[in-house]
């Protein structure tokens, strides 16, 4: 304590004297310029971040004022811990002078407001900022299961009706084949050899049968041919309801940052972008699904929100 002490008298005779009013501790100069204060050979600290209202304030009330700042001049990894600002209260902005996105901490904004400023306050940069949200959020949307899922079932429904409207044997074969991965990924039976209750035990026996009839040569009827493209849209619907779900909570989060949907969404979905209702042509409904496909036309059946249909061709 004995550099407490030597502080505290030194203050005393200088304060006798009517000497420290002019600079406090740190400020203070004799004629030649140099520093006279208590601590004046230090002046790469920065003193207004050492003395403030806290040591004003101690004076004041009538304490001693170095109580409080001794251990810190005393030990030099504390000083400097104390001067060095908090890192982690950084924010992302742009910085005029490298013409970039940066993170700079909030004394450093508050020094120089007009270097650092709001990413979106640049036209130039605003352009920038939405391509990179935008790459990110298509990343995000790409590689979400449901977008998978989605996609997945999507080519196993065109395998489908692509077998559907065939109308060969072949083409039965090669549909209902499809139906049967459809209702069961995990399936082992490969196409063209017999299915059994062990490898495709997820199928109904009926399927099963019908399937290993088509082997034989048989065909199948046009309502049965029917029945299956509408049952793979059926489960098809789920897959779309899911996306459309999911589609959703994306438009909710990049709402008002001038992004368009469509650079995001990048998926395998057919659903057409405009439909003509009464001769005006307007943005598909939300909500409008795939209801059927009809093979005789070659058209697709489409179910709007309202619970109108109407068909088109792909």
């Amino acid at each position: 304590m004995a550099i407490m002490d030597d502080i505290r008298r030194i203050m005393l005779e200088r304060a006798s004297q009517g000497i420290g009013t002019g600079g406090g501790i740190f400020g203070a100069t004799n004629q030649q310029g140099q520093p006279m204060g208590l601590l004046g050979g230090m002046q790469n600290i920065n003193p207004n971040l050492l003395i403030g209202a806290s040591i004003a304030g101690a004076g004041l009330q009538g304490k001693d004022p170095f109580s409080s700042i001794l251990p810190a001049v005393a030990q030099t990894a504390q000083i400097q811990k104390l001067f060095t600002p908090n890192i982690k209260s950084t924010k992302k902005v742009f910085d005029k002078k490298t013409g970039s996105n940066v993170f700079a901490t909030d004394l450093q904004i508050q020094k120089n407001p007009e270097r650092y400023v709001p990413p979106e306050a640049e036209p130039e940069n605003a352009a920038k900022v939405t391509r990179e949200l935008e790459k990110e959020f298509r990343g995000l949307y790409k590689n979400s299961p449901i977008v998978k899922n989605f996609d997945e079932a999507n080519t196993q429904l065109n395998k489908l009706i692509s077998g559907a409207e065939q109308d060969s044997a072949a083409g039965d074969l090669s549909m209902i084949f499809t139906y049967m991965k459809v209702l069961d990924p995990t399936s082992v039976v490969r196409e063209g050899e017999q299915a059994t209750a062990q490898n495709a035990a997820g199928i109904s026996s009926k399927v099963r049968n019908l399937y290993n009839k088509l082997l034989t040569g048989e065909r199948l009827t046009e309502d049965q041919r029917k029945d299956f493209v509408s049952s793979g849209i059926n489960l098809f619907k789920a897959n779309t309801r899911s996306l459309d779900t999911f589609r959703e909570g994306f438009v909710k989060t990049f709402k008002n940052k001038n992004i368009n949907p469509s650079d995001i969404f990048m998926d395998s979905d057919f659903r057409p972008d405009k439909i003509s209702v009464n001769g005006q042509e307007i943005d598909l409904p939300r909500g409008t699904i795939l209801d059927n496909f009809d093979i005789s036309t070659g058209e697709y059946i489409y179910l709007l929100p309202t619970g109108q249909r109407f068909k088109l061709k792909r």
